[in-house]
């Protein structure tokens, strides 16, 4: 083959990439800003139950093990999307992360307290025993089109996904480790029962 067709198929393939990458970062923003019409009444098992179905195949093909327990008491009042798209982003992360090697995925839902204001809420913990992640990757993992998934990642999911928490005055929250034989990260995600925030949201007729 001659090199100008190399090079010029090289060129068309970077191109194509590209372009299949501004329009995920593109269709991911849509997602964002579309909301539902009004917050709805959803149990934790409800939040997470539709996600595994859709990631089922992903995770037998990886021999990922699902771990899930939820000792909450009582639903949470949301935007029903947009809490299932962060929780979605979080266990298409924890999947990856653990590389199709095999692991278990950890699912938990319990009744807590938010980590400054002590408001009353459910916290979701989605933890994984995949590689871990370095501090340093830990300390930019919310900021905009940061991404470690190389050509194909937006390096929006988190960054989205801490912003529609911070609108239905949640929190996430990470640790991570890459010590042998302890390695795995532990992603935290509150939501107040108090419907302060999306009550507002509807008085301004943002709902």
């Amino acid at each position: 083959m001659p090199k100008a067709c190399t090079k010029r198929d090289s060129f068309l393939e970077t191109a194509d990439t590209e372009l299949r990458r501004a329009s995920a970062i593109t269709n991911q923003a849509l997602r964002f800003h579309r909301q539902a019409t009004r917050p709805q009444t959803i149990t934790f098992e409800e939040l997470i139950a539709d996600i595994l179905v859709g990631r089922r195949s992903r995770i037998t093909n990886s021999h990922i093990s699902v771990d899930q327990k939820d000792r909450t008491t009582r639903p949470v009042v949301c935007f029903e999307g947009e809490i299932r798209q962060v929780l979605s982003n979080l266990i298409g992360n924890a999947i990856d992360a653990m590389h199709g090697r095999g692991g278990t995925l950890f699912l938990r839902g319990r009744d807590g307290r938010h980590w400054r204001t002590e408001a009353r809420g459910m916290v979701i913990t989605i933890a994984d025993t995949g590689t871990g992640m370095s501090k340093e990757t830990q300390a930019r993992l919310f900021d905009a089109f940061y991404t470690t998934k190389g050509i194909g990642g937006t390096g929006l999911g988190l960054w989205i996904s801490k912003e529609i928490l911070d609108r239905h005055d949640g929190r996430i929250a990470v640790r991570s480790s890459e010590r042998l034989g302890l390695s795995g990260s532990v992603f935290s995600v509150f939501l107040p029962y108090s419907r302060t925030s999306i009550d507002l949201a509807q008085a301004r007729g943002d709902g």
